[in-house]
């Protein structure tokens, strides 16, 4: 095993994810408890969006992956590009109820999900998914139900800040 293998195989890794609408009192708790977590040594795993990944991202300093579907999706140097990645792409499809309907640039989107929980290198799941979305029967709504399916496949607790039992934990 290699050192690097060893430093990610012992890293807390966690995915804060969500709703672009997300409630701005839930934003600010999202970026105190990124703060927080970052402190603590865990490591966010986001998706550079406009809303809950950008307030988790806020509080995360250095200690942070954020993946993004596309280059000009972001400006930041140090964001990593999933792109076209036909391993991330298979896991999305299982977790997508429709994912024939999506468009490339959908699919791109939802892709990167599966890094924002498994890792890049799809073997470092997180140890837990935080996010605000409005839940539904069977997950969350919108993208952030692909991650939220992905955790779930792969055994990772899931908790919505949507969710009063959630927020008060």
């Amino acid at each position: 095993m290699t050192t690097t293998e060893k430093k990610t195989e012992m890293t807390n890794y966690y995915t804060g994810v969500g709703s672009r609408s997300t409630p701005a009192e839930v934003l600010l708790l999202m970026t105190a408890f990124s703060k927080k977590s970052m402190v603590d040594g865990w490591v966010l795993r986001s998706g550079a969006a406009k809303g809950a990944d950008t307030a988790f991202e806020e509080g995360a300093g250095l200690a942070k992956e954020i993946f993004i579907p596309w280059k000009s999706f972001s400006k930041d140097p140090d964001h990593i590009l999933v792109g076209e990645y036909p391993e991330a792409e298979k896991l999305a499809a299982a977790a997508h109820p429709a994912w024939h309907r999506c468009s490339p640039a959908a699919k791109l989107l939802h892709t990167r999900n599966a890094c924002q929980v498994l890792g890049y290198n799809l073997k470092t799941p997180s140890k837990f998914l935080l996010c605000w979305a409005p839940p539904t029967k069977d997950g969350v709504e919108g993208g952030t139900n692909t991650a939220w399916q992905i955790a779930k496949q792969h055994n990772i607790r899931c908790f919505n800040l949507a969710l009063d039992k959630d927020r008060q934990r």
